[in-house]
């Protein structure tokens, strides 16, 4: 297959790794992949380090004629099978090219406000969106409620790398948060959490991502007078690497899809505590797996990070059990397999079906851009 990732966001997120490790292993499997996305994105240099083909894109407005006119060169220059994108402008240029060009488009899905009901969303997905993919059960049922998706949402859970059990046993626990600093992260009532302990326990907390909350968050770790236990690494390119000496993840947001963060912490044997809300639940079984808190009460989050420090064999177990979940369900092998074969399905299914280029489509998208 000819693979066209498409994204315009401009800030980096969890899709975005999704994106990256799926193009890299559908490259080492030998299919032609690149990339098209906003210029200046940090995904271009990613790329450029993955080896893997990076088309910097102005998008310009919604349905603009000119971006879709860009798209479509892109995509018969380079002979695409199979255009791959996320967001609503995505599918407004480059999956109105799709659909002019008659191949396959698929659309990734991470998080629950990803797609609005509207009349223009519905339309799209119905004209434009071949597939739907879906990292969760609970984001499957929240939107199979659209019957603009009916028949075209897929679940197949995020996947990760899997290592070998390395339990850490750190003097000072060392926690650990990777996110985008964003406030639907509450990264500050993390840090809230851990002014209210004890000053006798023993942890650090490691604090790995960027955003806009990143200034604030450091203001709230010198009022606490936090600074010599709470570190701001900044940008993590690795996250291996980055939890690779630390003792627990915490996840503490307000809503999610499929949390990447959690997998990772999981497969390198961190302990967890999570948000008890959909996408989460998905994947940890309170006391089994981690553990659950509200993520309204800093309170029950405070509790547990004690109880974390205070009990190293109930860390032990709990990351024995979270880890042996990502060897069994998450393999990122196994995963990536089977969107291979989703998407070979949607290439084949266009081959075969392939319908004739209405010849409205370039004139509903002038009309759209027009309107705006």
């Amino acid at each position: 297959m000819n693979i066209l990732f498409v994204n315009a966001t401009r800030s980096w997120g969890g899709i975005k790794s999704w994106m990256l490790r799926l193009g890299e292993y559908l490259q080492n499997r030998g299919h032609q992949v690149q990339f098209a996305c906003l210029k200046g994105d940090e995904l271009i240099g990613r790329c450029e380090d993955a080896g893997l083909v990076c088309q910097p894109m102005t998008f310009g407005p919604d349905y603009s004629p000119l971006a879709v006119m860009r798209f479509l060169k892109l995509i018969r220059k380079n002979r695409i099978d199979l255009v791959i994108s996320n967001v609503s402008k995505d599918i407004r240029t480059a999956g109105i090219a799709a659909r002019i060009a008659g191949i396959a488009h698929v659309n990734r899905l991470g998080l629950y406000g990803d797609i609005k009901d509207k009349f223009k969303v519905r339309l799209e997905y119905t004209r434009w969106v071949d597939k739907v993919l879906v990292p969760s059960l609970g984001l499957y049922e929240h939107l199979d409620r659209l019957d603009c998706l009916n028949g075209k949402l897929k679940v197949i859970r995020n996947c990760v790398k899997t290592f070998p059990l390395r339990i850490n046993r750190n003097e000072k626990v060392r926690f650990a948060v990777v996110a985008v600093l964003s406030p639907r992260k509450q990264v500050d009532k993390i840090i809230t959490a851990f002014a209210r302990l004890p000053e006798s326990l023993p942890w650090e907390l490691h604090i790995g991502g960027f955003g806009s909350e990143l200034e604030r968050l450091k203001a709230a770790s010198r009022r606490h007078s936090l600074d010599r236990r709470i570190f701001f690494h900044g940008r993590i390119s690795d996250p291996y690497d980055f939890l690779k000496d630390k003792d627990a993840g915490i996840l503490y947001s307000t809503s999610e899809g499929s949390p990447n963060s959690l997998l990772e912490y999981m497969t390198m044997s961190l302990v967890v505590i999570a948000s008890r809300i959909e996408g989460v639940r998905d994947i940890i079984e309170d006391g089994i797996d981690g553990l659950l808190v509200d993520p309204s009460s800093t309170d029950d989050l405070s509790t547990s990070i004690r109880n974390l420090i205070e009990n190293p064999e109930l860390r032990y177990r709990l990351a024995t059990s979270a880890h042996q979940k990502i060897q069994r369900e998450y393999d990122i092998d196994s995963g990536y397999r089977e969107i291979e074969i989703e998407l070979q399905k949607a290439v084949n299914r266009k081959h075969v079906h392939q319908i004739r280029k209405p010849p409205t489509e370039m004139n509903y998208a002038k009309r759209q851009h027009d309107s705006t």
